[in-house]
């Protein structure tokens, strides 16, 4: 795995670019990597942004065209300004269309992470032959709320609890900004299992220094969208081949999720991330980048 340090400046090399939603929402995507190669669509998890990617993206750019967006709301997107705005993994799907229409793209592979695996099958509902390939990334199919959490606790309570953190945007921040800077925060996160102690500190750092930009009441929202959002009728309609890469130490997304999945996926496999959890691409990179070797195809770019 490259250093932070790299990675880091690594990121910055995306050329970004605008476009505007069809209900006037101006959207923000990068792109990167070989513009005559395959495109990669990249589908984020809830408030992360696409250099969670990273160990993809600077490994598999010299072959591929990587496309990446800020969720409308989030970051360089612009927020939605109704009194109940728009979150839904519909609209968010709506405006991956928009952005691959936008950039003429007919045929892709799609990578998804969390909340983007449900984004990324909302898609395929819309266009089902669009994508060559699906690599899914410790996510829910739907209902995430309902499975994420133990059968003990009242699906109503969480989102009541939801509702009342959402209250408290500002205490929130200053929570996520301590996280930012604070090593025991970190070390405290890693004992109870939310990360393995493999995952870089600078790393996590950086994450929640995002996390603390946001508007945290908005994403709340978000969060309790994803509750309502079901898409498990579009995985028997899969045709593509599709990879499942799912870590056994999730304490957000159980592994018996990707199992489910590959039940009603025709062409699914499944590579397991030993110890990994949520974040386990930045813990076990090299797993991600030799599955993908064999899973994606070996391109033939095309002479300019």
């Amino acid at each position: 795995m490259q250093g932070s340090s790299s990675l880091s400046i690594a990121s910055m090399s995306f050329e970004k670019k605008q476009v505007m939603a069809d209900d006037h929402i101006p959207l923000t995507y990068y792109v990167r990597g070989n513009p005559l190669g395959p495109t990669v669509l990249i589908c984020n998890g809830w408030g992360a942004r696409h250099t969670y990617f990273l160990p993809i993206i600077t490994h598999f750019e010299d072959r591929f065209r990587f496309i990446a967006w800020d969720y409308r709301g989030q970051y360089n997107s612009g927020r939605p300004q109704e009194q109940k705005p728009d979150l839904s993994i519909l609209r968010h799907a709506q405006d991956g269309i928009i952005i691959l229409e936008t950039e003429g793209v007919e045929h892709c592979h799609g990578i998804a992470w969390s909340m983007g695996c449900q984004v990324i099958l909302e898609m395929i509902k819309k266009l089902p032959f669009s994508f060559e390939s699906l690599a899914l990334h410790n996510g829910y199919s739907g209902k995430t709320i309902k499975k994420g959490i133990p059968n003990l606790v009242p699906l109503q309570v969480v989102i009541q609890a939801l509702k009342a953190v959402a209250t408290q945007g500002s205490l929130l921040k200053e929570i996520a900004k301590s996280a930012s800077q604070q090593n025991w925060v970190l070390e405290a996160l890693t004992q109870v299992g939310l990360f393995h102690p493999k995952l870089d500190r600078t790393h996590m750092k950086n994450m929640f220094y995002d996390i603390s930009r946001l508007d945290l009441a908005l994403s709340i929202e978000q969060l309790l969208e994803l509750q309502k959002h079901q898409a498990c009728q579009v995985l028997p309609k899969i045709t593509c081949p599709t990879l499942l890469l799912y870590a056994n130490k999730d304490l957000l997304v159980p592994f018996s999720e990707a199992e489910k999945m590959a039940e009603k996926i025709s062409k699914a496999e499944i590579h397991s991330i030993e110890g990994g959890s949520h974040y386990a691409l930045w813990e076990f990179p090299e797993q991600f980048q030799h599955a993908l070797e064999h899973f994606w195809p070996k391109p033939t770019i095309r002479p300019s």
